[in-house]
């Protein structure tokens, strides 16, 4: 397929859907999503990376509320575990380490694991489904 056989190209998503832009290499952007991953090329990838970057870091001085970019589990019940995409409202706390937030999970991102075959000993009869709620 050729650029020119292409004649609409339509994404759609949120801001709040992107957890973080890398610029792999001169001409590539690569969006993290909260559930998946999209690769761009432009010539202008760096400016574009500057642009969105901006954009999120304005947005996120505003906000009260977080995106987990990645797991962190723990049994340590003074510590919050979540996962990736979790999304997480931090409140005031006093006491608090450098570097230390207070907050809780209010929308999770959850994965169902659905039997599709019985009696199985392995996950090839497990269908998996992600639910967001």
């Amino acid at each position: 397929m050729t650029i020119t056989s292409l004649s609409c190209l339509s994404l759609s998503f949120s801001y709040t859907q992107i957890l973080f832009v890398t610029l792999p290499s001169q001409h590539m952007l690569e969006f993290n999503l909260q559930s998946e991953k999209l690769i761009l090329f432009s010539a202008k990838a760096p400016h574009i990376k500057i642009l969105v970057d901006y954009f999120i870091s304005e947005l996120k001085k505003d906000s009260e509320y977080v995106v987990a970019e990645r797991n962190f589990v723990t049994e340590d019940r003074n510590l919050l575990s979540f996962h990736k995409g979790d999304i997480i409202r931090l409140q005031p706390m006093d006491g608090l380490d450098s570097g230390q937030s207070y907050g809780c999970v209010v929308r999770k991102k959850v994965i169902f694991l659905e039997e599709q075959r019985k009696g199985t000993a392995d996950f090839a009869g497990w269908r998996i489904r992600t639910d967001e709620g």
